[in-house]
């Protein structure tokens, strides 16, 4: 018999739980740091509705878990000591940080040999490749956690091949040459193969394929030509099949997302496309050509070190929530931790202005924007993760239409100067980056953003 069809007169005053003891059972299966719909949630599934919650004195079940939310915990008699220091798995994060390199490493190195091409062969797939990527990344995750690593697997797998074939209707239309359906063809593979390696778990062995890569990257550097480029398909031939191993099988359980998980995913996707285009503007085109790889060098090196400092943040926030059996007392081991982390998104700027005063040049400028980019996808990542997309939006679309409006009118109005044109990508980051990294700590230190 439910709650709803019991009489009241047959339910014993004594059967009834004080709200205290009702309390006590709720954090033990929540555990403090929940919220009021997670509380009102496990009332609900124990069949707690709102006329049950008359017998506690409130009208809703949201009001008596308001109140439930607001008692303490008892404290357990002997909590285990945790570690004070988390350990941080560094080679896990610097496995991701090789795949999520690997595409700029491939990008940068071979920008000169293609960049004659046109843009429907090398920017068009870069940034749609990355937008796609990032929207299918969403799903798969969802789909992982709800109905497996193959169902996720063919999800992504359904996904990369519905852009692949778009993209050569776009190919057959425009009368694009064999060297463009190359071109176009090895990003969405180098995409398709990333995204597959990390929502489904195999970025190691992924990653051993993306090695031949970067060794054909290198050749096409040294100018070897077809050899290398050859090299550099089969590579990526490689790593598409490495990483999507997990889709073959027979049998997954049916997934069917609802609208507002695709309205999420198109969301992420309208971010990486945003970063996709800031990358082409800050990084690939410099004053109209193309930029060498050595511009390229800081974000070489902060994709690895953001992966480093976004796992150890994280690990530190799961610590507390470990060792500290007090709401407010986690509070302050979020802010304190919020605020280290922040420190380290501060280095981007403080580094911008040190190269710019020891080397005001054109090569020194250019690197200075390559370093607010790094500073600046760091940023984004931690307002996409941390439930601030319309942040996160508003940063890198702002930033990539500021860009694009000052190169176009520079090159109209000096037309002699051209180096103007990255000082003033330079500028642009560097005026953007203190309100961005605000909204990033504010983020950090917010406890709903860890739910």
């Amino acid at each position: 018999m439910s709650i709803d069809s019991a009489a009241p007169p047959t339910i014993a005053p004594i059967a009834i739980p004080s709200a205290a003891d009702l309390a006590q059972q709720v954090h033990a299966r929540l555990g403090w740091a929940a919220d009021t719909g997670e509380v009102a949630a496990v009332l609900e599934s124990t069949g707690i509705n709102d006329r049950a919650a008359g017998t506690y004195g409130h009208p809703s079940v949201f009001t008596l878990a308001r109140q439930i939310l607001t008692t303490p915990a008892q404290p357990h008699p002997a909590p285990e000591p945790a570690p004070q220091t988390p350990r941080i798995p560094i080679i896990d994060a610097l496995v991701r940080a090789g795949l999520f390199l690997t595409p700029t490493v491939i990008v940068t190195g071979s920008a000169p040999l293609f960049g004659t091409l046109p843009w429907y062969a090398t920017t068009g797939p870069l940034v749609a490749g990355w937008a796609t990527a990032q929207a299918l990344a969403f799903l798969g995750y969802q789909a992982v956690n709800e109905a497996g690593v193959r169902c996720a697997a063919r999800r992504l797998a359904l996904g990369f091949a519905t852009l692949a074939l778009l993209w050569a209707a776009l190919l057959a239309a425009s009368g694009a040459s064999t060297t463009s359906y190359l071109v176009s063809a090895a990003q969405i593979m180098l995409f398709a193969a990333n995204t597959a390696a990390l929502v489904t778990g195999t970025e190691r062995r992924t990653l051993i394929a993306a090695a031949s890569c970067w060794l054909a990257t290198a050749a096409l550097l040294a100018g070897t030509g077809p050899p290398a480029v050859a090299a550099l398909l089969a590579g990526l031939l490689a790593m598409v099949t490495v990483a999507y191993l997990p889709a073959w099988g027979r049998g997954t359980q049916p997934w069917r997302p609802d609208l507002n998980r695709y309205a999420v995913a198109a969301r992420h996707g309208t971010v990486g496309a945003g970063q996709a285009l800031l990358f082409i503007l800050v990084a690939l085109q410099q004053t109209g050509t193309i930029a060498p790889a050595a511009t390229s060098a800081p974000l070489l090196v902060g994709i690895p070190l953001t992966e480093l400092m976004l796992l150890r943040h994280q690990r530190r926030v799961a610590d507390g929530r470990v060792r500290l059996t007090d709401r407010t007392a986690f509070r302050r081991h979020l802010a304190r931790t919020g605020t280290t982390t922040g420190l380290a998104l501060a280095v981007p700027p403080l580094a911008a202005a040190a190269l710019l005063l020891s080397t005001p040049t054109p090569d020194g400028w250019a690197v200075t924007a390559s370093t607010l980019l790094a500073g600046i996808n760091a940023i984004c990542l931690v307002l996409v993760a941390h439930r601030r997309p319309a942040s996160a939006l508003a940063l890198i679309w702002l930033s990539a239409a500021l860009i694009a409006l000052s190169i176009t009118a520079l090159r109209i109005l000096l037309p002699n100067a051209p180096d103007a044109a990255t000082a003033s990508s330079a500028v642009i980051l560097l005026c953007l980056y203190p309100p961005a990294l605000a909204e990033a700590v504010r983020a950090l230190k917010d406890p709903w953003s860890y739910r």
